[in-house]
């Protein structure tokens, strides 16, 4: 997995950093033209997610080559909405209605955040494509944060999708398994292996059909 991931990490770099080069001409192409403030807002923000999905290839590099993580303390909640606001357009896409239920004045949480950022967008993106084929029935997304005993912080992402096999279920994270035809099988897996390296835990819950509720606990620091 190590030698997997520096391989990937190796050439995607390449096309990022050649990517971020075009955008950063295109932004010196605009400056100062207020007539193109709208072309500018949308190239700033590409090149902002690029550096992004550097950092990601960076902190998914050091945790499967078991190197430390860049903890810090972060708010959940916080933490939530900024990933909520990267797949909006996916959610207006998909005519997905989000629905937070998110416990105010939770303590905060000690976190490398990129890392948790990443299982909250794969859970997320999981929900909006288990829901992309649903007819005749609302689309809801919903993200819920709560303290449970034991000092922990737990989130649930539960979707209106079409739910799970009792195969899918019994085997959802194991590695290189997905019930997509174009999935690798891998984002369960590891959004499990990154919560657990917080010392919390992830899992499914059994939920009538249809739809799919998941949900992870992290130790809360107080504060």
């Amino acid at each position: 997995m190590g030698e997997m991931a520096a391989g990937l990490a190796h050439e995607l770099n390449q096309p990022l950093a050649a990517a971020a080069n075009y955008l950063q001409s295109c932004i010196e192409l605009t400056r100062n033209k207020p007539e193109q403030s709208s072309l500018m807002r949308a190239l700033a923000g590409t090149a902002s997610q690029i550096d992004r999905a550097g950092e990601i290839i960076r902190r998914m590099r050091n945790f499967v080559t078991r190197r430390k993580p860049h903890h810090s303390t972060a708010a959940i909640n916080d933490l939530i909405r900024v990933v909520v606001n990267l797949v909006s357009g996916e959610l207006r896409a998909n005519r997905i209605t989000n629905r937070f239920e998110l416990s105010e004045g939770l303590p905060l949480i000690r976190c490398d955040r990129i890392q948790i950022e990443q299982v909250l967008l794969n859970l997320i993106r999981n929900g909006i494509e288990a829901m992309a084929a649903v007819t005749g029935r609302p689309r809801v997304l919903l993200i819920r944060t709560a303290e449970v005993a034991g000092g922990n912080i737990e989130v649930t992402v539960a979707d209106t999708g079409c739910g799970l096999t009792a195969e899918i279920k019994e085997r959802l994270f194991e590695p290189f398994l997905s019930s997509k035809a174009d999935g690798m099988g891998i984002g369960l897996a590891i959004s499990r292996s990154i919560i657990e390296a917080h010392g919390g835990r992830l899992w499914i819950v059994t939920i009538p059909p249809p739809g799919c509720e998941i949900r992870f606990s992290l130790p809360a620091t107080g504060g």
